[in-house]
Parts: C-alpha cells; sequence; structure tokens
C-alpha cells in the first residue's frame, strides 16, 4: 500500500477572447472579467519584463467563485471520474503571447491533487487508476476506498508528479 504518488491534472492552454455579443451568453461579463485579467497579465509581462510579476495578484483575481463557478471552470471537462463526476479545479493561472503588438490571452486549468496508484502508457493515451487526496489516510488503513480508472489523452491534459 505504499507505492502511490501524489498527482495533479494540467490542461492545455484554453483561448480566451472577449465576448461582445451579450444577449445569446448571460455570462459574458464574468468572461469579459476573466479576459481582461488575462490580457492585463500577457501585456504587462511583455512590456515590463524586467519588473519581477507577482503572478499570485492574478491568480487570485481569477479564481474567485463567482467567477470559475459562472465561466463553467469548477471542473475539467473531458475528464470524468464516473458518470456525472468530473475531475475538480483547485485554480487557474493566466498565460499568453503578444503577436505583432496585438495580446493573445489563455488560461491554464491545474486540478485538486489526487493519489495516483497505477500508471500504465499507451501510444498516446495514459491509464492511471486514482483515488482522492482526502481519503489517503482510509486507503492506509486499509479501508475500502474507491479507485477511480482515467483514460487521459495526452493533447488535451497531462498528469503532473508531485515530489
Amino acid at each position: 500500500m505504499e507505492n502511490y504518488k501524489i498527482i495533479h491534472f494540467e490542461s492545455a492552454p484554453h483561448r480566451i477572447k472577449k465576448i461582445n455579443d451579450t444577449l445569446f451568453h448571460p455570462n459574458a461579463k464574468y468572461w469579459n472579467k476573466l479576459f481582461s485579467i488575462c490580457d492585463t497579465y500577457v501585456k504587462s509581462n511583455f512590456y515590463f519584463k524586467d519588473d519581477n510579476l507577482d503572478t499570485e495578484v492574478y491568480k487570485s483575481e481569477m479564481n474567485k467563485p463567482i467567477i470559475l463557478r459562472n465561466c463553467g471552470l469548477n471542473y475539467m471537462k473531458g475528464l470524468r471520474l464516473e458518470k456525472l463526476e468530473f475531475v475538480e479545479t483547485d485554480f487557474i493561472f493566466p498565460s499568453g503571447t503578444m503577436v505583432s503588438k496585438k495580446a493573445e490571452a489563455y488560461y491554464n486549468m491545474v486540478s485538486k491533487k489526487y493519489v495516483m496508484l497505477s500508471y500504465k502508457k499507451e501510444k498516446n493515451t495514459e491509464n492511471i487508476t486514482i483515488i482522492k487526496h482526502s481519503r489517503l489516510d482510509a486507503y492506509l488503513k486499509g479501508n475500502n476506498v474507491k479507485k477511480y480508472e482515467l483514460k487521459i489523452n495526452n493533447d488535451n491534459y497531462k498528469v503532473v508528479i508531485e515530489d
């Protein structure tokens, strides 16, 4: 039972754009807020490279519960533990590049911690058996803990093993 590793999942960067038409997009206010935070981060990172940017300020603004909930970023889409249970998002952070004086804003998602019990890699997918991190003590004591089998496509998400 001692052979386990603490992991989390990290998504590929998701492009975000400003939404002009709010009639058919009721949460446009929150998406535009998220866009403005990411856009400001990219521009300040480009124009003020020498200054040491404090990304925690941007992270704290992006990870407010009202923004995460209304933008639908509470769960990592495409990673299912079960039929109706998704992998939960722990936090999101900004990234992006400047393309000819225009900022291309992105956000990345990082999941909550899980415990990896087994790992098997095939061509472009990873097969992982995990349990929730909060249930690790029960697993070590020998109690029955629900195990989840995940198949992860390397293009969308990557597994990050913590030391």
